[in-house]
């Protein structure tokens, strides 16, 4: 059933919709990058350009903020619908006659998992190919330019790479966990383009309740831009995970409540 939906998702154009988009999105990020070192090569300071802070550029330093904002939206489009899909389809009720309901439902979560994670880590990935082919990979100059917080933040100037890989890293994280809540909120919406914009939906509802009330800790931008993270330790991101974590097994279980209920009758 796993290898399956695997097919099914690879088959998805709506993939290859949001990864291209999220490029295209990050892409933006540039301009305002290249108007921030213009004058490094007035003074030559081109050492002072990197790739590395580029690239960071792409995913919402800056003032292209725009990845870090839709990044939840584009998460929320390949794969999230699947159930209400199947559903409607009675693709489910063919598959349910060969395999058990705890089967699907665990290949569901799992692709969701992977189809958001798998997302953001190709659009991250696809940017930081394209900024490495513009741009040196020079160390970054933090002497002049910025200089990031939050974990993994000391490894920046001297070893940017792996710092790269742990920001690519969170990401998929959360664009797993965030597929997987955009699944679950099938237990409560019966329309497919809602279920598809309920992880951005809830990504925004967090950030504008973390504005207004000043409580920085629930802010989800940090779990795309760590390098923003002011507050000491992991506690934003074991609050962001958990948070997600927690509704998304309360709105499984309600829908696993409910599927059963419909299968009996």
């Amino acid at each position: 059933m796993l290898c399956v939906e695997l097919r099914r998702l690879s088959k998805n154009k709506l993939f290859y919709v949001a990864v291209s988009f999220g490029v295209i999105i990050g892409l933006i990020g540039l301009f305002p990058y290249y108007s921030d070192t213009s004058y490094y090569k007035i003074y030559q300071l081109d050492t002072s350009i990197s790739a590395f802070e580029a690239w960071l550029y792409c995913l919402g330093l800056g003032s292209g903020a725009m990845l870090q904002l839709l990044l939840p939206l584009l998460i929320g489009l390949p794969y999230c619908d699947s159930f209400l899909h199947d559903k409607k389809t009675g693709y489910s009720k063919a598959v349910l006659a060969r395999v058990s309901f705890a089967k699907y439902m665990r290949s569901k979560i799992v692709v969701n998992f992977l189809a958001g994670g798998l997302t953001a880590i190709a659009i991250l990935f696809i940017l930081f190919l394209i900024v490495a082919a513009l741009f040196p990979l020079h160390l970054p100059n933090t002497d002049m330019n910025f200089v990031p917080q939050g974990p993994g933040a000391a490894y920046y100037q001297e070893h940017p790479f792996p710092y790269i890989l742990f920001i690519i890293g969170t990401n998929a994280v959360f664009g797993g966990l965030y597929g997987i809540l955009g699944f679950s909120f099938s237990a409560l919406l019966k329309n497919r383009y809602a279920v598809m914009a309920s992880p951005f939906l809830f990504y925004m509802g967090l950030l504008v309740i973390s504005e207004v009330f000043h409580i920085k800790i629930i802010d989800p931008v940090h779990l795309i831009a760590a390098y923003s993270v002011q507050l000491p330790g992991m506690g934003t991101f074991v609050w962001g995970y958990g948070a997600v974590v927690l509704i998304s097994c309360i709105l499984i279980m309600k829908l696993i409540r409910e599927t059963n209920k419909e299968l009996i009758q």
